[in-house]
């Protein structure tokens, strides 16, 4: 390699690096503004740097949109818009089970529907259950009996099991028969 070829590639990923950091320093200023409590702030913040490069690592990419995605749940949760916190939970990406996460929705539905409602109707609901898969994710769906509203939980794991289940009863029925052994069950009814 030439002389003016290795300087060319050494400045272009001195830039990379530059770039990359800029974005993590957009995050970094999304969360002092959540400590601040300017939850809107900081949105635009993370709306910002979602849209930044991150260099050419796709684990870095992940870690940011990781880090993006937590601090927009923490944001939309201080500000009681729920529905937006649990969209941003399941934005996370991950190939283990999750209950931790599960465990945050809980929570949401809790403060959007009132825990008493939640533990009362669940086990009307759970028979009703069925699960429905896009091309990267399965989700399980409990409709709220006598309302419109559902709770949706993503299948973290194992989802590709039931991706590859043709036949839909069988496909809520075996959900159905995990969720009752979830954590996430637990702690639904627990909770007083």
């Amino acid at each position: 390699m030439t002389r003016p070829t290795s300087i060319f590639l050494f400045l272009i990923l001195i830039t990379q690096n530059i770039s990359a950091q800029k974005g993590y320093k957009v995050i970094e200023k999304a969360e002092h503004k959540i400590v601040e409590k300017n939850y809107e702030k900081a949105l635009k913040l993370l709306n910002k740097a979602e849209n930044m490069d991150y260099g050419f690592c796709g684990n870095a990419k992940l870690t940011a949109d990781y880090e993006i995605d937590s601090l927009r749940f923490v944001a939309y949760f201080k500000l009681n818009k729920f529905e937006l916190a649990r969209k941003s939970l399941d934005s996370l990406f991950s190939f283990g089970k999750r209950e931790d996460l599960d465990s945050l929705k809980v929570l949401t539905y809790q403060k959007e529907y009132g825990d008493e409602f939640i533990r009362n109707i669940i086990d009307k609901s759970i028979p009703n259950s069925y699960v429905e898969c896009n091309d990267y994710d399965c989700f399980g769906y409990i409709p709220l009996a006598g309302n419109e509203k559902h709770l949706k939980f993503k299948i973290y794991g194992d989802y590709l099991n039931y991706m590859f289940i043709e036949d839909r009863t069988e496909r809520n029925n075996l959900w159905i028969t995990e969720f009752r052994k979830s954590k996430t069950y637990e702690l639904i009814k627990l909770i007083e």
